[in-house]
């Protein structure tokens, strides 16, 4: 069909169908007249370009989304959709609290410190793959709550972001891919739970393992048969534990986390006392640790 017929039939302009073909986004057939002949995939295609613009999304975002793994670029979009919810959330509450004190030094020092959790959150979401990336939120942002006051704690700060600007966390496509199938059903409520069981493990790790002896020896157990190693989720945790020993996620990114917020630190050694306390119980579970 000829653009009038496709833009009507995608409810957008011929401006913005033109718009879209000059940004790569839709590439219909020029006929020797020069009308643009409009196949049933470029329809298709105009179609959720138009559906993803009116949820907000970006050309590059959209483009993300058409070009790459559909299902993860959706899901990567959706956490930073929660992420920017949240900031716009709480510099809200700095603009109500700052009519009701007008107290200018304080809601600025607060405002530069959502701005660094958003900066680092961010760039999380961005480098870490699939899930491992909204985990990662989940798992660090309590601890970017407090004001960076100390030159250790800038010099962290800029250490962490320096850090994630460069590393790289590429996972082969196939098997991102392959486990993004098999966790299509987790949600961010699910994550969250997932850290949130991690810190209560930290906090009292002999009532935690006492709670969940029967599942935690069933796994235990389980992750030592050839099924289990076999499967994506567990090739993909050995190759993401590869690259961390390799890029410095362990010997550069997490001491800079621990020096930029005192209460990771704190959490921090509460987990190694918390893996202590694992490998006293369960000796054989020495090595296996993700």
């Amino acid at each position: 069909m000829y653009i009038l017929e496709a833009c009507k039939a995608c409810g957008v302009t011929r401006k913005a169908a033109a718009y879209y073909e000059e940004q790569g986004l839709i590439s219909p057939r020029v006929l020797e007249n020069g009308y643009r002949d409009y196949s049933m995939q470029d329809v298709r295609r105009l179609r959720r370009i138009a559906a993803l613009r009116s949820l907000g999304l970006t050309i590059r975002d959209i483009r993300d989304v058409l070009t790459g793994d559909e299902k993860q670029s959706l899901r990567k979009l959706a956490a930073q959709g929660n992420l920017n919810l949240e900031t716009l959330t709480e510099k809200q509450k700095l603009l109500q609290t700052l009519a009701a004190t007008g107290d200018w030094q304080s809601m600025q020092a607060q405002a530069e410190q959502l701005d660094r959790r958003q900066s680092i959150l961010r760039r999380m979401l961005d480098k870490f793959p699939g899930l491992f990336g909204q985990y990662a939120l989940a798992h660090f942002a309590p601890y970017l709550q407090e004001p960076v006051t100390t030159r250790e704690q800038q010099d962290a700060f800029d250490t962490v972001v320096d850090f994630l600007d460069n590393v790289d966390m590429s996972i082969p496509p196939a098997l991102l891919s392959e486990v993004e199938e098999t966790m299509l059903t987790i949600s961010q409520e699910d994550i969250h739970n997932v850290s949130q069981s991690l810190r209560q493990a930290a906090e009292n790790p002999e009532k935690y393992l006492a709670e969940n002896k029967e599942a935690m020896e069933a796994y235990l157990s389980i992750r030592q048969t050839p099924a289990y190693q076999a499967t994506p989720g567990y090739r993909l945790m050995m190759e993401m534990k590869k690259l961390n020993q390799q890029n410095g996620y362990n010997d550069v990114f997490l001491p800079a986390m621990r020096k930029l917020s005192p209460a990771y630190e704190a959490y921090y050694q509460k987990l190694l006392l918390a893996n202590e306390a694992l490998l006293k119980a369960y000796p054989e579970a020495n090595g296996q640790q993700e």
